[in-house]
């Protein structure tokens, strides 16, 4: 992740798209990776009762870090606005320059984010000696026999949606925002509420850690699923504050969607517990299949219609939530 960041530099003084498409994708390798190692860390560090009180609490200071990181950016990279340079009046030369210019101010916030986690991966290492010890782990089961757990198979396609629902409309926030179906904010402020969205996620990952330990998580998805699918209806369909307000409002009921479907799908699985993770986080993919199928909505039907694509998805997770809670599916 520290490498993807640091990449962010050269690309900048350099100009090249692809160079920041490479970056990016390094940077994405490296929290697949610490996704699968750390989800079922924290799923199996306790009692199997506490998983999903767990998991939970864990990823609310992952949503910390994305309530401070909108507000991080877009004063180090939105102040001076989205000013677009104009190719018909600049000279080749001149438009280079200015696209340059404009690249080079990721590079400070990425320069930072880069030594924060070279320190994590610091302590990662000071401390390995706590986590479980992989050659005193009973051997996991072959990727075909988990393939064939229908809990496990179905909470992979659940957090592929999902991820891709989250994605695509925390992605087109700020954009919306800006429009006028919304508030029509200026740049910096839009990207600034969008602190709001992920800053909801994370009171609502504070709040369900405690209230998951006393009602089913399945139940509590599927609540939480048909809340989201509420707000996103409402703000597609009206316009001013009220859907400004709905489409943040889905940061809140998104909270606990993640760890709850990532626990639900392990439940059971014990030592196969981490290539079950592996399988999970494979899903994450969504992320990009699904708020690119949102964008083509978007630019044929306008951005309040396209919300619908992410609508549909949060449909399915109601599904699964609802059969996780009834026992209608399992790992066996």
């Amino acid at each position: 992740m520290a490498l993807g960041c640091l990449l962010f530099t050269p690309a900048a003084n350099l100009g090249v798209y692809e160079g920041f498409l490479g970056a990016l994708f390094i940077l994405a390798s490296g929290v697949t990776i610490v996704q699968v190692a750390a989800n079922p860390l924290a799923a199996t560090a306790g009692p199997a009762s506490g998983s999903f009180s767990r998991l939970t609490l864990a990823q609310a200071f992952n949503s910390l870090a994305t309530t401070i990181g909108p507000l991080f950016g877009s004063m180090l990279i939105l102040s001076h606005g989205l000013a677009t340079p104009d190719a018909a009046r600049l000279t080749p030369a001149a438009l280079a320059l200015a696209r340059r210019s404009a690249a080079q101010a990721v590079q400070a916030p990425f320069m930072i984010i880069a030594v924060g986690l070279a320190i994590i991966a610091a302590l990662c290492v000071t401390f390995r000696k706590w986590a479980p010890d992989p050659a005193k782990q009973q051997a996991g089961a072959s990727h075909a026999t988990l393939l064939r757990k229908p809990r496990l198979m179905l909470g992979a396609a659940s957090l592929f949606l999902y991820v891709g629902a989250e994605v695509s409309i925390g992605s087109a926030m700020a954009i919306y925002l800006m429009s006028s179906h919304t508030i029509a904010a200026p740049a910096q402020t839009a990207g600034s509420l969008v602190s709001v969205y992920w800053g909801l996620a994370m009171i609502g990952r504070f709040i369900g850690s405690g209230v998951l330990r006393r009602v089913k998580a399945g139940t509590v998805l599927g609540l939480c699923a048909l809340g989201a699918i509420a707000m996103v209806a409402i703000s597609g369909s009206l316009s001013g504050y009220i859907a400004a307000v709905a489409i943040l409002a889905v940061g809140l009921f998104n909270s606990i969607m993640f760890p709850s479907i990532f626990a639900l799908a392990i439940e059971g699985l014990g030592e196969q517990a981490p290539q079950a993770s592996g399988i999970l986080s494979m899903a994450i993919v969504g992320g990009a299949v699904v708020p690119l199928l949102t964008g083509v909505t978007a630019d044929h039907a306008g951005l309040n219609v396209a919300l619908a694509v992410p609508a549909c998805c949060y449909v399915w997770i109601a599904i699964y939530g609802l059969l996780t809670s009834k026992d209608r599916i399992s790992n066996a």
